[in-house]
This record gives C-alpha cells, sequence and structure tokens, in this order.
C-alpha cells in the first residue's frame, strides 16, 4: 500500500481502496466471532458503507437512509461512527473529494463539470468545500498535481 502511495500511478486511488478492503476483510477475519447483536450491527454499517461508495455522486440523506432501514438517526450516526471513525456524512464527503482529487489529475473538466460529477450542484460551494478539506482551490490543486507528475 505504501509502495502504491509513493509511485501514484494511474488509477491508484481506487487500489488502494481495494487494498484496504481486504485488510479490514482480513482483520475482521482474524477477530472472535461476536455477539449476534454485533454481527448484525456490522451487517448493517457494511450495508450503509457500501450504499454509501455506490451512491456517493447523488444527494443523499443520512437520516432517509436511516429511516429507511428502520433505526433511529442518532444510533445510525453513532453506530457508523464507531464503525468507520467517521460520521457519515464525513464519510461521503471523503469519498467526493477523494474522487474529486482524482479527476482533477486525471481529467480535463472544469471545476464545475468535477463538482457535478462528484455529487455537488453549487460549483462554489464545492470550491469551498475542497480548499477546506485539502488546504488548496481545486484549479490550485490541479495545477500543482500536474506539475508534480510531469
Amino acid at each position: 500500500m505504501i509502495q502504491e502511495l509513493q509511485l501514484t500511478r494511474p488509477h491508484y486511488e481506487e487500489y488502494l481502496s481495494i487494498l484496504l478492503r481486504e485488510l479490514f476483510l482480513l482483520v475482521s477475519r482474524q477477530a472472535p466471532v461476536g455477539t449476534a447483536q454485533n454481527r448484525i450491527l456490522q451487517k448493517e454499517m457494511e450495508a450503509a458503507t457500501q450504499f454509501f461508495n455506490e451512491h456517493f455522486t447523488e444527494n443523499i440523506s443520512v437520516e432517509d437512509y436511516a429511516l429507511s432501514r428502520h433505526m433511529s438517526i442518532c444510533w445510525f450516526i453513532r453506530s457508523f461512527k464507531r464503525y468507520n471513525g467517521v460520521t457519515p456524512m464525513q464519510y461521503i464527503v471523503n469519498l467526493r473529494i477523494t474522487n474529486a482529487k482524482t479527476l482533477l489529475r486525471t481529467t480535463t473538466y472544469s471545476v464545475s463539470e468535477v463538482a457535478a460529477v462528484v455529487g455537488y450542484e453549487n460549483p462554489l460551494y464545492f470550491s469551498r468545500l475542497f480548499k477546506k478539506q485539502t488546504g488548496l482551490p481545486p484549479s490550485e490543486f490541479r495545477n500543482t498535481s500536474t506539475n508534480f507528475h510531469k
């Protein structure tokens, strides 16, 4: 995984996410089998994580997701954070920003187009959020990334 990070070959971020998932699976197989309640919780959180991974580009309401699964919103957010280390909304934002970074590095899409592709209707809001997460505005990130890889 470290080597992949250092080499930054094409699609390395996607490959790293696959490797990380595999690592989590291997660790979870080594862990002692928990109670039935823990297994149900784990299944629910895995399902939520998978749903967010597949639908992060859409307009996702964490509240609607929890209610659709017949869960208390507070319980779901607390459980998701315990399971993933971040709240559901932080998880979705991280997915969007990670994918935006890849698009900025590998495509010629405008910042507005990148924002739309990763699920933000408002490019200005996307730019502010991107800068807050990465420390750079999207256009500067693209310039820095493309200069670095030349």
